[in-house]
């Protein structure tokens, strides 16, 4: 007598490109074990490949397909090649910038659909974690900070390395521990007359509290730290180390640095781009450059609402004095994913608390906040901020 093999059917994800961001095509599969004595399951999370899922494929399992069927906000969308969501573990930046976002970076990656396909256009480019982090192949990085942009296009086009970022480091930091804070002003004088970007990783690594900040004729005006030994090897190594990595994310993409106004940055944006938006934070004095009125904030809101894109706006929500008003009167229907976590770089004590921030999305590229996912990670996201060393 033979006895009937057992047969499993599992729903294989098969990501299309469609015009509803929550709609996907699945199709389903029967996995037929040949051994009844051992029946297990398989699922995978597959992009159509059925030569690789069949290589994949425990002794004794052969595949049958049963057919299309259409499920509806199951899974995230992709297309072709998954990008977001995924799991990003951060890394910082060689710069440092109040408000900088590498902490929030995996809360980011987790709360956007997107494939990848379209442009990625930061018009706030700040330390340029998100970017560095995230990795598009495509991007427009914006700022109307002249020096940030200039150091990411010397490091990406190889002008700034770990070589000469090392060889400069030792020889300043040197000088810095014989003379003392008068050499850190004597380099601050030197930055603000020429701009240099080395000069600027050594006061971004060296002022007070990690503070960048300009006063209205675009000089860099933040003191010294005081710590005349700050350029230990230690420190020196870790830098070497965030220059190589930040080339190395740009290495062979197609990345533009530009000096603009976010106006102009937006004005570029087409259905299929994604844009991430980290603003000068409305109601906290924190800007580092030009500075950003209530009227501009609103106008900014006003564009992303506006924009055929998708969004996603980096905003501090509240802290234990008060509550952002301006995330309610603009975004209070939109999505909204939320952490908590301490801001350590700030010009004052009262800027360096526990604070929730808030990252808001347009509505079709927000992950639903329900829906199983095979790319969460196992590390709660507190924990993995804190964890991270910036």
């Amino acid at each position: 007598m033979t006895t009937a093999q057992p047969s499993i059917s599992v729903v294989i994800p098969l990501y299309r490109h469609e015009t509803q961001a929550t709609k996907m095509m699945h199709e389903q599969f029967t996995l037929t074990h040949h051994n009844e004595h051992s029946r297990e399951s398989l699922e995978k999370d597959g992009m159509g490949q059925l030569q690789s899922l069949k290589a994949q494929l425990p002794q004794g399992f052969s595949i049958r397909r049963d057919g299309p069927e259409r499920i509806s906000q199951a899974f995230p969308r992709k297309c072709r090649e998954h990008f977001l969501p995924r799991t990003v573990t951060p890394k910082a930046p060689p710069i440092k910038t109040q408000g900088i976002k590498t902490k929030v970076v995996p809360l980011i990656a987790r709360s956007i659909n997107w494939s990848g396909d379209g442009m990625w256009i930061e018009p706030f480019l700040g330390s340029g974690a998100v970017a560095l982090n995230i990795g598009p192949r495509n991007a427009t990085l914006a700022d109307t900070n002249a020096h940030l942009i200039r150091l990411y296009r010397d490091i990406k086009e190889g002008a700034i390395n770990g070589y000469s970022i090392r060889a400069y480091l030792e020889r300043e930091g040197a000088a810095l521990l014989n003379k003392g804070e008068g050499h850190y002003y004597t380099i601050r004088d030197r930055f603000n007359e020429s701009g240099d970007p080395f000069d600027f990783i050594f006061l971004s690594r060296s002022c007070f509290n990690g503070m960048m900040r300009f006063n209205k004729s675009g000089r860099f005006n933040v003191p010294f730290c005081r710590k005349p030994e700050r350029f230990r090897p230690a420190l020196v190594t870790k830098i070497v180390n965030q220059v190589e990595w930040a080339r190395k994310a740009m290495d062979g993409k197609n990345w533009r640095f530009m000096v603009q106004d976010w106006r102009t940055t937006l004005a570029c944006a087409q259905k299929g781009d994604m844009i991430y938006c980290d603003p000068p934070y409305v109601g906290r004095h924190t800007n580092y450059y030009n500075g950003f009125t209530d009227d501009e904030a609103d106008a900014l809101a006003r564009a992303l609402i506006g924009t055929p894109a998708g969004f996603a706006l980096s905003m501090w929500l509240e802290n234990k004095y008060r509550r952002n008003h301006y995330v309610d009167r603009w975004f209070s229907k939109y999505p909204q994913r939320t952490m908590s976590h301490f801001y350590h770089v700030g010009s004052s004590k009262s800027l360096r608390n526990q604070m929730t921030e808030a990252v808001i999305l347009s509505k079709d590229v927000a992950v639903l906040s329900d829906a199983p996912s095979p790319f969460a990670s196992g590390l709660p996201l507190f924990e993995a901020a804190e964890a991270i060393n910036v």
